[in-house]
């Protein structure tokens, strides 16, 4: 697939199916996201795959957070939300925080580098991806359930990965005419 190609297809996918990663697909994953560049080498990342009952545990706590958006009418039932965390594979990305506000900045940088290099590897072999920052990640029920200490570390987003339905929204995005400009 050429570069082009890959990159018009690495976007935001949603309605996942079940998915089933291996250990193997997993590390080549971690082992091509530790590329991202990293201003003076801080590896500020830690990634948790979230399985089996911890994957449950979270499912619920999700499902509490969107109580407030059950309709049976339009589908939005306690299944719903549930198969939003069950179905997909589930990576937690963790940045260290280390006190320094640029090097905090560098280092979501590196994150964030690290997320669109999971993605395009993700399409490559055929899944979709979709990085959530929502509440849900933010709130103190996700950090105690994963054992992380915000002191310590933040959650910068979800990675939900495996095969969905293939459906995409148009991509809304501006013209280069617009935002490029010449410094003289």
């Amino acid at each position: 697939m050429k570069f082009v190609d890959l990159l018009e297809q690495t976007r935001t996918y949603h309605n996942f199916t079940k998915s089933n990663f291996d250990d193997e697909f997993v590390n080549d994953l971690i082992s091509q996201a530790l590329k991202a560049p990293n201003h003076k080498f801080t590896f500020p990342w830690k990634y948790l795959w979230v399985k089996d009952k911890k994957k449950d545990e979270m499912a619920e706590l999700f499902l509490a957070s969107k109580k407030h958006k059950l309709n049976p009418d339009m589908g939005m039932d306690e299944a719903f939300f549930k198969k939003k965390i069950l179905n997909p594979e589930v990576l937690v990305m963790v940045q260290k925080l280390n006190g320094n506000d640029f090097t905090q900045k560098e280092d979501y940088a590196t994150m964030s580098c690290s997320v669109q290099i999971m993605a395009m590897f993700l399409r490559e072999h055929g899944f979709s991806y979709k990085w959530s920052t929502g509440g849900f990640t933010r709130s103190d029920e996700l950090y105690s359930l994963l054992g992380i200490d915000p002191a310590l570390e933040e959650i910068i987003g979800v990675l939900f990965m495996g095969l969905t339905d293939g459906s995409i929204t148009e991509r809304r995005r501006p013209k280069t005419e617009d935002v490029l400009k010449t410094a003289t």
